[in-house]
């Protein structure tokens, strides 16, 4: 039989192939037969797990064998040889382009998906432009002379990939290809596994149950009855919605996202200790990874509170080795359980070159948000758009928490489409008598009901430990909640004048501008007073910050209003068991607040800005405090249910009546920008969805003075080449422990009255690294209140006289 053109290019192809292969792939002398080799193993792997079906595994076996070819040429085999030399643009071309030229051409479509994958498989150079380019066309050809199987992909390659990039079923398989080539790719440079099996978390949680002699119950048989259904399940507090995420997800690849650092080392802990536990020496570190900014510091934490390494060896290698290596499973996204924060990985929702390796990973993993109520309008959209392209891409999403407003939910059918939805409570269980109180939040309410515990507590003496589980009485723990960390400091202060010195040792004040060390002790100390069991009378004032970070149960609450879904977060720290009775009210709601921090009603085609303090949206609030009168009969307090408060959020939070807020254009701004992104239009440097792009961590001035000696020891440490990996951790979270995250116009304000020699005091920043430095602030700080900015004052010149 005659041979057709396109067999004898493949017979050339195979001929010339056997040859490129083995010249080197890397510096070290592997070659490109040896490199392959190791990424169709982890290929192999992920078909072994199920993660991926045979027609994609057999793309991506060919991207596999094609990616490096392209290093088959004299240039870049002599950079490999001669580590000095540096990549020329004017005598090369990226070898990601080169192999390209190599790959045996065909009209197929699986040709171009397989260009894409292999063209893009590094970001080195404008792809498509060095494809038109002649002069870079005839420079490749140069650089491939000795292949005579070398074909230039052809003009209309271009358009053929962004065709299929356009069509929904070739897009996703060019998605999943290109990004499980990054993952194999980079897991065989890096000797590392590229998946570790989920062999385990299905009967680690069976046993949990079992040795707790638990039963599951209504919510979680509706998540382990739905393992391979996208399910939204709103669950009242303690009815253990962790434990049903676990069954969901089974013995299959997940994640969970969580939106505070603080909430996600809780439940690593507890999933840590309580659930999975270790079985052998390092079995736990191939189990369950963690992903947020300070992840490092925890695991170090965790590392030597399990007394994982001796620290009398002084081996600061092996525990380097260790912490680096546990921390690397995480990032590569090879754990089989990872605890994450949404901007570890939903920035792929960006589309900046790379991206599809994290996209690939999610779509073969099951996805839990939870507490999805605590993000603001730009982040859902972001967290809604990247679970659409999970979901298209085959990715499984489960929606865990306590409250769900109805709109929210609409909004992510819209964009996913339909999930199984369950509601599970106790209708008739009331945990909460609320009392409204039509004025702003003041202290003589509270102060009152301090000495009315402490009277108690005299008459009847003090409980033990266990009264109060037996009886179901309260103890007197009171727990004030502010919008703003000015009026918690202000209301502070105010009650520790009220309530005397005597006194001053029960009020104990919580936000985020203190100092980390101070921070993570009052963290501590709030979950020691909230424990359920801890009978001592205390005031504790905080903000939106232990709406959901924190696991405390207190007796009583005061709080301003902000919006109904917080202000149910809020209300879950009290009387969180349900175990106490409820005779009189427990939560007190300020429905007045101050103006300066409403944003202005929503009018179409008006600009919004102008107010740098206004947070909240007013229609939302307006809407909450109508929510709550309504609920209580216009009355000036009541029982509220746990079915009266689903009530509130579905009859109040709807699309109808939320279509025209504020919040609701923000969201639509956002998911408008997200829908009209160009591939590869961002780079990945320069993109950043976390809530503290706006503020950044600085030393108070009073604390850089206590501890200069100590802060400036370990930043030349850092800057030093003779400290290890390891030592470096420790110091950066060392002097970290001293800074506090304020805005950056605050900074920005410090810095403009440095230069113009205003009344601010100038401090030469901390230098920890070539590039990086900490600011040092001159503020107000001492550990009771936190931070304050200073308002500076222009210095009058004082006359010299001669």
């Amino acid at each position: 039989m005659e041979k057709t053109e396109g067999n004898r290019t493949r017979e050339l192809f195979d001929h010339e192939m056997g040859e490129m292969i083995k010249q080197a792939a890397k510096s070290d002398g592997i070659t490109i037969a040896a490199h392959n080799h190791a990424l169709l193993e982890r290929a192999k792997v992920l078909l072994d797990l199920h993660y991926i079906n045979r027609e994609i595994y057999e793309l991506l076996c060919k991207a596999c064998e094609y990616h490096d070819l392209g290093k088959a040429n004299p240039r870049m085999q002599e950079r490999l040889e001669h580590h000095e030399l540096r990549f020329d643009e004017e005598k090369e071309i990226p070898h990601n382009v080169l192999s390209m030229y190599l790959m045996p051409k065909d009209a197929s479509p699986e040709y171009y998906m397989l260009l894409f994958a292999v063209g893009f498989h590094h970001d080195y150079g404008d792809v498509f432009r060095l494809l038109e380019d002649h002069e870079k066309r005839e420079l490749a050809e140069e650089l491939l002379a000795q292949w005579s199987c070398a074909r230039y992909p052809g003009g209309k390659a271009i358009t053929k990939i962004i065709t299929y990039l356009k069509q929904s079923e070739t897009k996703q398989k060019m998605i999943l290809v290109k990004g499980l080539l990054h993952k194999c790719d980079y897991a065989a440079s890096g000797e590392t596994e590229i998946e570790y099996p989920n062999d385990f978390l299905m009967r680690k949680t069976r046993q949990f149950f079992e040795e707790n002699h638990y039963l599951c119950n209504e919510m979680q048989r509706f998540c382990l009855e739905r393992q391979d259904r996208n399910i939204m399940v709103v669950g009242q507090t303690g009815m253990g919605k962790t434990e049903a995420a676990l069954l969901w997800i089974g013995d299959h690849k997940g994640f969970i996202f969580l939106p505070v650092k603080t909430a996600i080392n809780k439940m690593y802990d507890r999933i840590r200790e309580e659930i999975i536990k270790d079985e052998s020496a390092d079995g736990i570190e191939k189990q369950l990874g963690l992903l947020h900014s300070d992840a490092v510091s925890k695991l170090l934490e965790q590392q030597e509170k399990e007394g994982g390494y001796s620290q009398n060896t002084g081996d600061t290698a092996c525990q380097e080795m260790d912490v680096m290596t546990d921390h690397n499973r995480s990032r590569q996204l090879a754990m089989p359980l990872t605890i994450s924060t949404v901007d570890q990985l939903f920035d792929f929702v960006f589309q900046y070159q790379t991206y599809e390796l994290k996209l690939a990973t999610l779509a073969y993993s099951k996805i839990v948000i939870d507490e999805i109520q605590m993000y603001g309008a730009d982040l859902l959209a972001d967290l809604i758009y990247g679970l659409k392209m999970i979901r298209e891409a085959g990715g499984k999403i489960a929606v865990t928490t306590a409250t769900l407003a109805p709109f929210v939910k609409e909004l992510m059918e819209e964009e996913i489409g339909p999930f199984d939805y369950g509601v599970f409570c106790d209708r008739q269980q009331v945990r909460h008598k609320v009392k409204i109180i039509p004025s702003l939040i003041d202290t003589e309410a509270i102060s009152e009901k301090f000495w009315q515990c402490m009277h108690k507590r005299d008459m009847t003496g003090s409980m033990e430990e266990n009264d109060s589980d037996k009886s179901g009485e309260t103890s007197g723990k009171i727990l004030v909640i502010c919008n703003t960390i000015t009026k918690a400091q202000w209301m502070y202060q105010e009650l520790c004048k009220q309530l005397g010195e005597q006194n001053k040792n029960r009020v104990h004040l919580l936000h985020s501008k203190f100092i980390r060390r101070d921070r993570a002790q009052k963290e501590d100390a709030i979950c020691v007073c909230g424990a359920f069991a801890h009978t001592e009378t205390v005031i504790w004032i905080s903000t939106s910050l232990v709406e959901a970070s924190l696991d405390i149960d207190f007796d009583y609450l005061y709080t301003e209003l902000q919006d109904t879904p917080s202000l149910l977060q809020r209300m879950g720290r009290v009387n969180r068991k349900g175990k106490k009775e409820v005779c009189d009210y427990n939560c007190y709601v300020y429905t007045q607040i101050e103006e300066k921090y409403l944003e202005p009603l929503y009018v179409a085609g008006r600009n919004q800005s102008g107010n740098n303090t206004a947070f909240i949206d007013q229609d939302i609030f307006d809407l909450s405090k109508l929510a709550l009168e309504e609920s209580l009969g216009y009355e000036e307090g009541g029982a509220l249910s746990e079915g009266c408060k689903i009530d509130m959020m579905e009859k109040y939070f709807t699309m109808e009546r939320l279509s025209d807020t504020n919040y609701m254009q923000k969201y639509k701004k956002q998911m408008g920008a997200l829908k009209d992104i160009v591939l590869y239009e961002l780079a990945k440097k320069d993109i950043k969805i976390r809530g503290d792009i706006f503020t950044k961590d600085v030393i108070p001035a009073c604390i850089y003075e206590a501890y200069q000696q100590e802060i400036e020891d370990g930043a030349k440490k850092l800057r030093s080449s003779n400290t290890s990996m390891i030592e470096k951790i420790k110091e950066r979270n060392h002097i970290m422990q001293y800074t506090v995250p304020v805005q950056n116009y605050i900074v920005d304000a410090y810095n403009k009255a440095v230069r113009k020699r205003m009344s601010a005091q100038f401090y030469p920043p901390v230098k920890i690294g070539t590039y990086e430095t900490i600011t040092v602030l001159d503020c107000d700080y001492d550990s009771e209140l936190g931070f304050r900015a200073q308002k500076f004052q222009k210095v009058e010149e004082t006359p010299i006289f001669v």
